[in-house]
Order: C-alpha cells, then structure tokens, then sequence
C-alpha cells in the first residue's frame, strides 16, 4: 500500500501519459468489444437526450435567469461530452484497434520495435525481456533480448559503460551495442548496483483526444456528485419532480458509477486537480455575475451566495480541500478494486 501510495504521489503523475491508452476504449471486463460499443451508444444517447429536455424545459420555465449560468447546465454539458466522447472512442477502436497501438511503443515511440511497458527486473535479475511483434502474434513468435549491465573502471579511475549483446531483436542483427545505442530498447542504460530504468511512456503514446477525454472524465466523475448533494441537501423542494430534474441531478450519478464499474478507465489521485481547477472557474463566473446584480443574481442560496461571502467561501474551500480530493478517492478505490476483482476472475494483471 505504502509503494502504491508512493507511486501515485509522484509529480508525473499530474500529468496525462498513460501506457495503455486502450483503457481508455474498452470495458474493464472481456466482454465483446460490439458489447461494449452498443452500450457505449445507448449511454450517449441518453444523455444527449435528457441534455436537449433539459434546455428546452428550463429555458421556458427559468425567464429571470438563462440556463447557462447554473452548475447544473455547465456540469450536465461535461458529462454529455464524456459519454459522446467515450462513444466515439469506443466505436472508432472497435473499427479500427490498431488505432490505439501506440500504448506498445517503447521509449522511442518506433512503431518497427514494440515492447510492453511491464515493471522490469533491477540489476542482475533482469535476464531479459519478450518483445512483442503485432505482426506475428497469431503465430506466436517471440524475440527475446538478452543483455548484462555493468561498469568497467579505465586507467584513469572513470566509470566505462560496458556493452550490451542483443539478440534477435527485430531489425539488429545480433551482436553488440553500446550502452547509449541499448537505451532505446530497454529504456535507458545503467551501472553496476543501479539495474535498468523502467520502459517511460513516450510523449506519442497517449494521443491528445484520449488526453481530453481523460480530463473531462476527471471533471465529471467529481462534479456529477456535487452537483447531485448540493441539489438534494440545498435546492431540492419535496414536491413533484420533473423529468429534467431527476435526469440531470440523479440519475447523472447513478449512470456516471455504473459507468466507473463496466469501464477500464484508469483513475489517479493527484488528477483530483482538474476538477479543483473546473470548479474554480464556474466559483470566478458566479462572482462576475453576481456583481451585475447582487440581489436577483444569487443562484445557489445557503451554497453559492456572494452576500454572505463567509458562508461561500467556506463551502468553496471545503470542496477544493476536502470534498472533492475524497471524491477523487472513492473513485480510485472502485478502479483499484476493480483491478483486483479483474485478476481474481482472469488470474491475470489488466495493468
């Protein structure tokens, strides 16, 4: 758990590399990728729906305020564009799976010599490693690289790098190469007692749109149950419900969960920065459009109300400090124990 946590608290991991982009695109589980794809859809389609009833009601019954200024609209507008977005990725993998073969790429990103971003072995215990030919899968050939790591001491008392012998690797003939020329086949050289660098994604590996949707996820997979508590705990009137309302402050939730547990979208804690930075902005909106007309422009009483600034700051810094980094949280322990209940099923490591 402690190196778990280590992991995840390393600075790159603010950041959008991921090794396997194709989590992005598929389910959790093996299920038909036509499966998966046909829910995608439907999922898409219902939120498009519910969004087009949603403004079209609200914009007839709200005539003081337009539908756009509210947390509802902006936070229900992000979850339609993840569930389209995750459609289009989903279909387009399904069309097209090499599409997304970049996650095999080494450190290089040469698209001629695919290895798998797997934990390597450190120091002596790293006999080798299997690189993978999408060409040749179906006929099960593998090339194995085999290689020792060591430092030699010249005359003068500095450290030489002594050479790596390569064997079978597509396009090297065998023989040896030099430290430096090896580091783009295992991922960067290394000296007696240090072992080898694990293979780092390169920048190529996870494509800009599957960055975008990653973002967008991580905005809506906080916001969506914000949106749902505020409603319910400070709006919600115990009357008849309209249609618009049960979509877009309930059952926004409940798809947005089913779809953390069918999905193999990967989840890391310091990404609880993005939907920080989201909610941020509508905090900035509603203050320009609250000093407009402080009295008829509160949109959120007893939550988000400029008049009693103690009170909204308060709730701002409980969000951005409390609220949201447990929400963020919560959905890294459901993708953890999904990976978990992945390898108990298939006795194998999704990741």
């Amino acid at each position: 758990m402690c190196d778990l946590l280590r992991k995840e608290f390393s600075l790159r991991n603010f950041g959008l590399q991921h090794h396997r982009p194709e989590a992005f695109c598929e389910a959790q589980w093996r299920w038909p990728r036509v499966v998966f794809v046909i829910y995608r859809l439907l999922m898409a389609g219902y939120v498009l729906f519910a969004l087009i009833e949603y403004l079209v009601t609200v914009t007839e019954a709200h005539g003081r305020h337009n539908v756009m200024v509210f947390l509802t609209t902006w936070t229900y507008i992000v979850e339609t564009t993840y569930f389209v977005l995750g459609a289009v990725l989903a279909t387009l993998y399904f069309i097209r799976p090499t599409l997304l073969r970049s996650s095999q790429l080494g450190s290089t990103g040469d698209p001629e010599n695919p290895v798998h971003n797997e934990q390597r072995p450190r120091g002596k215990d790293n006999k080798g490693f299997v690189a993978h030919n999408p060409e040749s899968v179906n006929s099960q050939e593998k090339r194995v690289v085999s290689f020792s790591v060591g430092e030699s001491q010249t005359k003068n008392g500095s450290a030489q790098p002594q050479n790596m012998t390569v064997v079978g690797l597509p396009g090297k003939k065998a023989g040896s190469v030099n430290d430096s020329e090896s580091s783009s086949v295992v991922g960067g050289g290394g000296g007696a007692g240090r072992g080898t660098r694990d293979v780092e994604p390169s920048a190529k590996c996870t494509p800009w749109y599957v960055k975008m949707y990653w973002v967008v996820s991580n905005m809506i997979q906080a916001f969506a149950i914000v949106v749902t508590v505020i409603y319910f705990t400070a709006v919600f009137e115990p009357k008849r419900i309209p249609l618009h309302d049960i979509n877009v402050h309930g059952i926004n939730s409940v798809i947005l969960f089913i779809d953390v547990a069918v999905c193999a979208r990967p989840v890391r804690l310091l990404h609880a920065i993005y939907p920080v930075v989201y909610g941020l902005t509508y905090v900035v909106w509603s203050a320009i459009y609250w000093s407009l007309d402080n009295e008829n422009n509160v949109l959120y009483k007893n939550v988000l109300d400029w008049n009693v600034p103690g009170l909204t700051v308060g709730v701002i810094l409980f969000l951005g400090f409390i609220g949201i980094p447990l929400l963020q949280l919560l959905h890294f322990g459901i993708f953890r124990l999904r990976l978990i209940i992945y390898k108990q099923i298939y006795d194998d490591d999704y990741m």
